[in-house]
């Protein structure tokens, strides 16, 4: 900026001065106005889209926009915060966040044969009483017959494809000695004709 004084006789001087215009305005920072709820589509949970976005005061789309964890990543089974800050060219920073919630829908955990919700010795004992005490318990799949395909997925904790013995006792061995887990897991999984068993 130049300023310039003139006197009655016409005489003049001029100065220059720098003047310097501080942004401190934050960027305005829009995350999604609700949670977001979704079911899994695997045993790691759910790939998960979202949008936020931000203006800077200059009415441009200048600001950077991080999201942690970012739009797009696999989110697990439950509840997860994400955090998303922004920041303009001044270096102001704004923040706001969410949570993304992936529940099981129509999924059941293998091993699961009472349906509790949870593999314990209550499913050894379910098992041994399908195979040897002539229980009529319904399971959970399918026409809830020991031979349907999808109880044979839900209760063959050896992975053998059958239901007998060796699976009641792969699974206490799992439990009580360390062994190794069920073929498809621990986690909530899809098993065709089964109801949701899983909270």
């Amino acid at each position: 900026m130049t300023w310039t004084a003139t006197d009655p006789a016409g005489n003049s001087s001029s100065c220059q001065q720098e003047v310097i215009v501080v942004d401190t305005t934050v960027p305005m920072l829009t995350c999604p106005g609700d949670n977001i709820s979704t079911l899994c589509t695997g045993a790691d949970g759910a790939v998960v889209q979202f949008d936020v976005t931000a203006t800077d005061n200059t009415g441009n789309d200048n600001a950077t926009v991080v999201c942690e964890p970012p739009s797009g990543s696999t989110f697990p089974l439950g509840i997860t915060t994400v955090v998303c800050t922004a920041t303009d060219p001044s270096g102001n920073t704004a923040t706001c966040s969410f949570e993304v919630e992936v529940l099981c829908g129509g999924f059941v955990l293998p091993g699961d044969c009472d349906g509790s919700g949870s593999v314990d010795l209550t499913d050894a004992v379910c098992i041994l009483s399908i195979l040897f005490a002539g229980s009529e318990r319904r399971l959970s799949c399918g026409d809830g017959s020991i031979q349907d395909p999808a109880n044979v997925a839900l209760l063959s904790w050896n992975g053998s494809s059958d239901v007998d013995l060796a699976s009641a006792i792969a699974l206490l061995n799992w439990k009580f000695l360390g062994g190794h887990e069920h073929t498809l897991g621990r986690a909530c999984v899809p098993i065709e004709d089964c109801v949701d068993v899983c909270d």
